[in-house]
Parts: structure tokens; sequence; C-alpha cells
């Protein structure tokens, strides 16, 4: 992505994602910064994220094709927190 397309998809996206993972009573978090930088780490947001995505094994069925995000998300396979509309 060019960076000018880049920097217009950050300021159009304009929230902070929390990702949540668990698996086995663990959990792993990842937050995608699209707010300023357009960055990922791992580990929980600083402060409130907009945006909480709860998932635990069916990540890796989203991932491989094998479940379609809106039938997780209306099944209760997928979970959100926050502001979904922008």
């Amino acid at each position: 992505m060019v960076e000018a397309q880049k920097k217009a998809q950050i300021k159009k996206t304009n929230g902070i994602f929390e990702l949540r993972v668990s698996k086995d009573e663990k959990e792993a978090t990842w937050t995608i910064d699209l707010k300023k930088e357009g960055t990922i780490s791992k580990g929980p947001a600083t402060g409130k994220p907009d945006v909480a995505i709860i998932l635990s094994e069916t990540l890796t069925e989203l991932a491989t094709g094998k479940l379609n995000g809106q039938k997780a998300f209306l099944t209760g396979r997928l979970k959100t927190k926050g502001k979904l509309a922008t």
C-alpha cells in the first residue's frame, strides 16, 4: 500500500482495535492502532480500545476459510465490544 493510501485509511478508520484470542484458558492480546501510525503490537491497548474482538479457536476457522465471519458473529462464536459503526 502506498504511504498516502495508508495515511488516508488510518484517518478514515480512526480507531484502536484489540484482538483477544483464547485457547485452553490462555489468552493472547494484540492491539491494532489505526488512529495514529497504523501499528500492530502484542499486548493490550493503552486505555480503552474502540473495539475489542474476542475469539477462541474460531480464529483458525476464520483464517482458513472454514467459517464465515458474519456467521461466526451471528452465532456468538465471534464477539465484539465497543463502537462497531464509525
